[in-house]
């Protein structure tokens, strides 16, 4: 068996967190929203986070375009079904074939529409596009983890925080306790 690239892990290592979260929160706390403190609801940032990881998913040997993103809505209030596209996203990347180029091959994408009616398309990498989506989950993780703790709710440390930060973290420990 190959060892897949260190960004698909990453990758694949969130969406595994996605997936433990997931199963500890319920129905009620998934749907969850309070205008007052939080305008989205924690599927609604599930379903977002899915969206993309589709996107790229879907469209390996093309164009990205996270504009014509699915926005399934069944993945924003099924908290079943979003485990069920965190399952299904963590083993489509550990299949992902790429083209000749192999991970660090171009590609276009398409995000941020202008409004305009305008596709604006962009160059990039597979590689750049893996990292982009580790911090935009991260992103929106942190985003959770604050409706989590709203809801006085238990998050383990490391949810919504960067790798890098989580090693600076550890090593700023490490120099703490010499």
């Amino acid at each position: 068996m190959s060892e897949l690239h260190p960004l698909i892990e990453q990758n694949r290592h969130f969406l595994v967190q996605g997936i433990q979260f997931l199963e500890k929160i319920d129905d009620h706390q998934f749907n969850t929203s309070d205008h007052a403190l939080f305008n989205s609801s924690i599927g609604k940032h599930m379903r977002h986070v899915l969206d993309h990881y589709r996107s790229f998913v879907g469209s390996i040997n093309g164009n990205i375009d996270y504009d014509a993103r699915e926005r399934d809505e069944k993945l924003e209030t099924n908290r079943s079904h979003a485990i069920v596209v965190c399952r299904d996203m963590y083993n489509a990347l550990g299949r992902l074939t790429f083209p000749a180029g192999g991970i660090e091959s171009s590609v276009q994408i398409r995000c941020n529409d202008t409004g305009d009616g305008e596709k604006l398309w962009t160059q990039s990498t597979f590689t750049r596009e893996l990292q982009f989506l580790s911090g935009h989950t991260v992103h929106h993780y942190a985003l959770i983890s604050m409706i989590l703790r709203i809801l006085d709710i238990e998050v383990p440390d490391e949810f919504g925080v960067a790798p890098s930060t989580l090693k600076f973290e550890n090593d700023k420990g490490r120099q703490c306790a010499q």
